[in-house]
């Protein structure tokens, strides 16, 4: 047989492998993903009566970090506030060149967020109970403060109401512990955690990132103080 021939023999098996894995792969992938089956998924869900933290900010961290966006991530003004060993850590994240198994699987993974955040929307229709969190420092650049706000927007964006959202970060959690009698909503007799906005955050969300001011129980700190503290933080790194 002539090289050419072996060649393209070659090469037509390597295709023919590469799709019938690549098949393999996505079909599945596919189908867990379509619409009828995240649906199905989330009505399990409410019948095992689980609660549910979508950490929809890591997904959208890993997405940046396959992108090469390491470094805009590493150059956030709010990485002044975390701990040097951690941030030391992250640093060496914007110049590493992931081998050739990393990058496949990022690739493969690459709509994880996409479809976390549909399968989020269709939780919240089932009415599986949905709690905030982000796994803050347990994940590279998922930030105390900053990754909740995140991780809020990102839970809008799915097809949570603003209330929703809202309701993730507060009375949720607060019944998931069995504490809703303590905290979780603004009512006499309750542990005195609150957050004063200026503007009404059941129409603008980002509000919550600028606060006026913090009650913790039941001791005041207004934005100044806020900010004062934050700088402390920011001297001690």
């Amino acid at each position: 047989m002539p090289l050419w021939a072996q060649l393209s023999v070659t090469v037509f098996a390597a295709a023919s492998l590469a799709f019938t894995l690549s098949l393999a792969v996505w079909v599945p992938v596919a189908w867990r993903s379509s619409q009828p089956n995240l649906t199905t998924l989330a009505e399990k869900f409410h019948g095992a009566r689980i609660w549910v933290e979508p950490t929809l900010d890591i997904y959208q961290n890993s997405n940046r970090m396959n992108e090469g966006r390491s470094a805009e991530l590493l150059a956030h003004p709010v990485n002044r506030y975390v701990p040097p060993n951690i941030e030391a850590g992250w640093a060496g994240l914007a110049t590493y060149h992931p081998p050739f198994k990393e990058r496949v699987i990022g690739f493969l993974f690459r709509r994880t967020l996409l479809i976390s955040e549909q399968l989020t929307g269709r939780l919240q229709d089932a009415d599986v109970p949905l709690m905030l969190g982000t796994d803050t420092f347990g994940f590279p650049f998922c930030i105390a403060g900053k990754s909740a706000h995140d991780e809020m927007d990102l839970m809008q964006a799915s097809g949570l109401t603003t209330f929703q959202v809202l309701q993730s970060a507060t009375v949720n959690p607060a019944k998931f512990f069995g504490e809703d009698n303590e905290f979780g909503t603004v009512t006499v007799g309750k542990r005195a955690d609150l957050l004063l906005v200026k503007d009404n955050p059941l129409t603008d969300l980002e509000t919550t990132r600028r606060p006026d001011g913090v009650m913790l129980r039941g001791v005041w700190l207004p934005a100044e103080n806020l900010q004062r503290m934050l700088e402390n933080l920011s001297s001690q790194n």
